[in-house]
């Protein structure tokens, strides 16, 4: 990766904990997916969790997806999967 990306990405992990999470409506039951928005002064988040079972894994093993937007640019970055795992373990906790 670029320094440019490695140090979005340490900025974001370093605001995730600040975050204020809301978690959206259930889009879907078929595949349990879960979603939640984050906001910080500086990043706007979108992050998921969702059943993968159906893709061979085993049964309850979710997968996780986010992407954070910066509010001082027109920068969007797509989470490491670790990031949106982090991220949607925090929303939980609200």
């Amino acid at each position: 990766m670029g320094e440019e990306v490695l140090r979005h990405l340490t900025q974001i992990e370093a605001a995730l904990p600040q975050a204020e999470w809301t978690r959206l409506a259930q889009a879907s039951a078929a595949h349990a997916a879960v979603f939640y928005t984050g906001d910080t002064p500086e990043w706007a988040f979108v992050v998921s969790s969702f059943d993968i079972s159906e893709q061979g894994f085993p049964e309850g093993t979710r997968g996780y997806d986010g992407a954070a937007r910066s509010k001082s640019s027109p920068l969007i970055v797509r989470l490491t999967r670790k990031l949106a795992e982090h991220a949607v373990r925090l929303a939980g906790e609200v």
